[in-house]
């Protein structure tokens, strides 16, 4: 009889159970072309503002900023709907909902349509975090979640770095509006990839609050952490006209 051999990652080492398998890539590659598509915006949204609707900085700051609060005040109610629908309905729904109204800003006639669409826009962000965040833990072994939190940022963190150069070329070679259209192809590619994303466990239990107590202080870390971001990445692309940095992206 031959001996029993012991199980092996995907880099062969022995005793640890597979953590890089068809539906996590498609997860993490969903998540990658997601925020490509959320990347292309940085430095161009803020200079169409300026440049197109000849809105000042508080219109810059409202128009990015209404994005990222539509997000974290919905992202509890998405994490209740991945928990009772299942993570893929998230990253799918969350996917076309970006892409569509991404591909909408191609009809703003003013700023307060624009306003409008960027708290849809919103929304799908809500969707889309949380449900490939989770999806990426329901498909990791237990003693290699960490590992599986790393490949989820890497992707991540890829395309906010990819994004914003390929959207400002595209703007200087193209227009504003083949940025948008491009953003939301890269998301409706996201939401083709999500349709590999597992359902996972589904409860229909509700907890009694939405907010859990043990996530508030690493939640406010998070929160501080990400405000100076957010302000930075809204006028970057202005201030870079300043001084004469002509590929902020």
């Amino acid at each position: 009889m031959a001996p029993r051999v012991p199980p092996t990652d995907a880099d062969g080492e022995p005793g640890r159970a597979r953590l890089v398998t068809l539906p996590f890539a498609l997860v993490t590659g969903a998540t990658l072309f997601y925020f490509t598509a959320l990347g292309t915006l940085l430095p161009t949204l803020p200079k169409y503002i300026k440049d197109e609707l000849g809105g000042g900085g508080f219109a810059v700051g409202c128009a990015v900023g209404i994005f990222s609060v539509a997000a974290a005040v919905l992202r509890p109610w998405a994490g209740r709907l991945g928990d009772s629908k299942g993570r893929r309905i998230l990253v799918v729904g969350g996917s076309l909902i970006v892409a569509l109204s991404v591909a909408g800003y191609d009809l703003v006639g003013g700023l307060p349509m624009l306003i409008a669409l960027r708290i849809v826009t919103g929304i799908g962000e809500a969707a889309v975090f949380v449900g490939a965040a989770t999806a990426v833990q329901d498909l990791a072994p237990a003693d290699r979640r960490g590992e599986a939190a790393s490949y989820f940022s890497v992707a991540l963190y890829a395309g906010l770095a990819l994004g914003p150069t390929l959207g400002e070329r595209v703007a200087d070679s193209f227009s504003y509006h083949a940025t948008w259209l491009v953003a939301g192809g890269l998301a409706l590619v996201a939401a083709v990839l999500g349709m590999g994303t597992p359902v996972g466990e589904t409860s229909d239990h509700k907890p009694e609050t939405i907010l859990n107590r043990s996530a508030l202080r690493p939640g406010i870390v998070l929160f501080l952490g990400l405000i100076p971001f957010t302000g930075f990445a809204a006028f970057l692309s202005i201030y870079g006209d300043k001084i004469g940095v002509d590929n902020v992206g």
